[in-house]
């Protein structure tokens, strides 16, 4: 089991993303900045298969949708309609 701290913030911080957790091919919470970490770790989205919200405040989920537009557009979707 591999455990990846991805954002340690809250929605105040300017210098840390949210809270965002990596376990293995799980990714608990996408709150605002993930992406931007995901990058900066070189871990490309097409690792993560699932996605577990914790709750419903937004610096919980604010980046799902970025995540899914930046993995369309790197093109790290697995099964792609051709």
């Amino acid at each position: 089991m591999k455990i990846t701290f991805i954002g340690t913030g809250n929605m105040g911080c300017k210098t840390r993303a949210n809270s965002s957790v990596l376990i293995d091919d799980l990714l608990i919470d996408v709150g605002c900045g993930t992406v931007k970490q995901l990058g900066r770790l070189n871990i490309e989205t097409k690792r993560i298969k699932y996605i577990l919200i914790s709750h419903y405040h937004s610096d919980h989920f604010a980046d799902i949708g970025h995540f899914f537009v930046t993995r369309y557009i790197r093109k790290e979707l697995e099964n792609r309609i051709k």
